[in-house]
């Protein structure tokens, strides 16, 4: 049996009343912080556009104290259409966390509405001209208040495949806090892992055969997840 997985997405995936015609300014990237609740494959990043016909890249990166941090996925150049515009990326793995959206236009115009009801959101921008690079940090952003946007991420939720005969009814893990090393019930076969800190960084990674302990010695106390192929992600508190 083979389970569609189910979306995990994240952001504004639709326009709201709350929404009004905006101008974005050519060569700033800009945007805002969405949270995922849920471990996930991001498939795009994508905006809901107003046909003005400029060109948009745009970048995804995680968080560190409630600002971007790290570049995590960019896109190459598209055309602003009308309605949803998806700009697809290479698959790659979200832990739980917090990531940052955002977006840079090539020519000043009314490419999105804007959310200015939003009071209290941070967003966060940059100059960049648009044929440089996307930035590797999000060192040197500057903040503001006050507005969203109608940017979201595409994400399949991390799920388990039935027929991929890995897992015996439910994966659990003990115990929980823990010191040294985590034991795995409910594993039948050899599974590689990711473990995420609270900022979705990658900390460890490595494969775990069947009634076998992973050492977590050398993590810092504090909340982790645990992700294996093919399945949601456990969470663990190293103490």
């Amino acid at each position: 049996i083979t389970c569609t997985p189910p979306s995990c997405n994240i952001g504004n995936e639709a326009l709201t009343a709350d929404y009004s015609a905006g101008n974005q300014t050519a060569d700033f990237l800009l945007g805002a912080k969405y949270t995922l609740a849920e471990a996930g494959t991001l498939n795009s990043i994508n905006l809901i556009g107003n046909d003005t016909g400029g060109n948009v890249k745009m970048a995804v990166y995680d968080d560190n104290g409630g600002a971007p941090d790290n570049l995590i996925a960019s896109t190459g150049v598209v055309t602003v259409g009308s309605g949803v515009v998806s700009l697809p990326v290479a698959q790659i793995e979200l832990a739980p966390g917090d990531y940052w959206v955002m977006a840079v236009y090539e020519a000043t115009a009314g490419h999105t509405d804007v959310d200015r009801t939003a009071t209290g959101n941070v967003y966060y921008y940059q100059s960049l001209p648009f044929g440089d690079p996307i930035p590797a940090t999000g060192a040197g952003f500057s903040s503001v208040m006050d507005a969203d946007f109608p940017y979201f991420l595409d994400i399949t939720c991390t799920t388990l495949e039935v027929q991929d005969l890995v897992f015996e009814n439910k994966l659990t893990l003990y115990p929980n806090p823990v010191s040294n090393f985590i034991n795995i019930n409910g594993l039948i076969a050899p599974q590689n892992f990711l473990i995420f800190n609270i900022l979705g960084k990658s900390v460890l990674k490595g494969v775990v055969q069947p009634k076998e302990q992973i050492n977590i010695q050398n993590l810092k106390q504090g909340l982790y997840f645990i992700q294996f192929e093919n399945s949601t992600s456990l969470k663990f508190i190293k103490k």
